[in-house]
């Protein structure tokens, strides 16, 4: 993710000083956009590991494997609809520039809906917990609401740069928010980059770790969400 970021800001870049050049502004439209949905998709797997490994799926609203698989699709919808529509804007043509900028504000729009309802499932299922602890929340050294707390950090600067970016959108190329450039290094690139400290400095693993070192849960994971969870953040 943090290459794709740093690939698309040479992009920019580029794209300013060749002004006249579809590839360079498409190359930085696409992955800038496609960061959010990248890091989206770690965020909602993480909740369904954290579930799993204090052995708490009976107070999540909807099983783990289902939420993951729902979320995922709606990430996977929103991205492929923001690489669409800027793929669409590099074409030159009036009306696709048009359709193109109205298909990446519905996969922005989408993207914020599913936080908003990613956030709030979170919510009900701490309380939840909160409640009516299981066995492992209650032992001793299990900082898990530390890990929770990171939730809504990483989730509530991913939303405040996606309501960036589709307010931007809807504005156009004429707005102030597409016109001034220290917005986009305040509300895109400084967010995400935080998102991904966050989650490196507060890594879900080390709580996964101390409770399989401990044999206090179960932590079988039999789709993809490991994979992602333990290499996006990184990249």
């Amino acid at each position: 993710m943090l290459a794709g970021e740093a690939v698309g800001y040479y992009g920019r870049v580029w794209s300013s000083s060749n002004i006249r050049q579809g590839s360079p502004y498409l190359i930085q439209l696409m992955l800038i956009l496609a960061s959010a949905p990248l890091i989206a998709a770690t965020i909602y797997m993480t909740l369904g590991r954290l579930i799993r490994s204090l052995d708490a799926e009976e107070h999540a609203v909807l099983s783990t494997r289902l939420t993951t698989k729902i979320y995922v699709l709606i990430d996977i919808g929103s991205f492929l609809c923001q690489m669409a529509g800027s793929a669409m804007q590099a074409s030159g043509d009036s009306a696709g520039v048009k359709t193109g900028n109205t298909i990446v504000i519905a996969g922005l729009g989408i993207q914020l809906v599913a936080f908003a309802f990613f956030v709030l499932m979170t919510t009900i299922f701490q309380r939840r917990l909160n409640r009516d602890p299981t066995k492992v929340s209650l032992q001793r050294g299990r900082k898990w609401r530390r890990h929770f707390g990171v939730l809504y950090a990483v989730s509530t600067l991913v939303i405040v740069r996606s309501l960036f970016r589709l307010i931007e959108f809807i504005e156009g190329p004429e707005g102030k928010l597409y016109k001034t450039e220290a917005y986009l290094y305040a509300f895109d690139a400084s967010l995400m980059f935080s998102v991904v400290v966050i989650m490196a400095a507060v890594h879900p693993g080390m709580l996964l770790r101390g409770i399989r070192k401990g044999g206090s849960a179960p932590l079988a994971d039999s789709d993809s969400a490991g994979f992602l969870l333990r290499s996006s953040v990184g990249k």
